[in-house]
C-alpha cells in the first residue's frame, strides 16, 4: 500500500470516529433529557397523588404501560391548567384516584357487537 492509500484508509477512520462520538454525545444528551422530564413528572405526580394512588399508577404501569403514561400526561396537564387545584383536594387518595381511572375506562370503553346472521 502506498502512502496515499493509507492517508485515505486513516482519514476514513477518524471521520468514522467523529461520527460516532457525535453520535454517542447526542445519545447521553437524549437520555439527559429524559431524565430531567422523568423527575419533573415524578416531581408533579407527588404533588397531584397521595402515596397509596402513586403505588397504584405503578402497578397500572407494570400491566398497561401505555394507558399508565395517558393518565399521568392527562393529571399532570389537568394540574398545570388549575382544574385538579379548584375542583379536588389534593393530593387525591387512592379511592379518588380508582374513580377517575373507572371513568377514564368508562370513557375509552368500546361496545363490541356480535350480530349473527
Amino acid at each position: 500500500m502506498s502512502d496515499e492509500e493509507l492517508n485515505k484508509i486513516r482519514q476514513k477512520r477518524l471521520e468514522e470516529l467523529r461520527q460516532q462520538q457525535m453520535q454517542q454525545q447526542q445519545n447521553a444528551n437524549y437520555q439527559q433529557q429524559q431524565k430531567q422530564i422523568d423527575q419533573q413528572k415524578d416531581i408533579l405526580l407527588r404533588q397531584i397523588l397521595s402515596s397509596a394512588a402513586r403505588s397504584r399508577l405503578q402497578n397500572l404501569r407494570m400491566s398497561r404501560p401505555e394507558y399508565a403514561n395517558g393518565i399521568e400526561m392527562q393529571l399532570i396537564q389537568l394540574f398545570q391548567q388549575g382544574v385538579l387545584q379548584s375542583q379536588m383536594n389534593l393530593p387525591l387518595s387512592d379511592e379518588m384516584f380508582k374513580s377517575i381511572l373507572k371513568k377514564s375506562q368508562e370513557r375509552n370503553k368500546r361496545d363490541t357487537k356480535i350480530k349473527i346472521i
